[in-house]
């Protein structure tokens, strides 16, 4: 759509936590940034990151730059955007065909809408 501007948020964390999900072989990651939090399902095939990790998550209405087979990259929609834990932050679900990812993010980094088309890509960082 011309004159359509595009959004999207880097967000810098560490994965806290991969517990097994009560689906066989299926995780849920939780990862922690200095002003976000996040939670996410992964797959036993598709996990590229651990615990302890080092990982930026980048959510994007463009194709972001990825490495095939090191980073997890997949394209969904804003499900819902809700109150976060207080008036200062938002939760935001995103559906990434089958899989769920939540955030709560600080209100002022906010700038997806619900329905918006959006790759969701976590990549290991040093």
């Amino acid at each position: 759509m011309p004159g359509k501007k595009s959004h999207s948020l880097i967000l810098a964390g560490t994965v806290k936590e991969m517990r097994a999900s009560r689906i066989p072989r299926m995780y849920i990651a939780v990862i922690e940034g200095e002003d976000f939090s996040a939670a996410m399902d992964v797959h036993d095939e598709l996990r590229v990151f651990g615990e302890g990790d080092r990982v930026t998550i980048t959510i994007s209405q463009v194709l972001p730059e990825y490495r095939e087979g090191e980073d997890f990259c997949a394209k969904g929609f804003v499900m819902s955007k809700k109150p976060g834990s207080d008036k200062n932050r938002v939760k935001l679900l995103i559906s990434l065909w089958g899989f769920l990812a939540s955030l709560e993010i600080p209100r002022n980094r906010d700038v997806f809408r619900v329905m918006d088309e959006v790759y969701y890509c976590v990549s290991k960082t040093s």
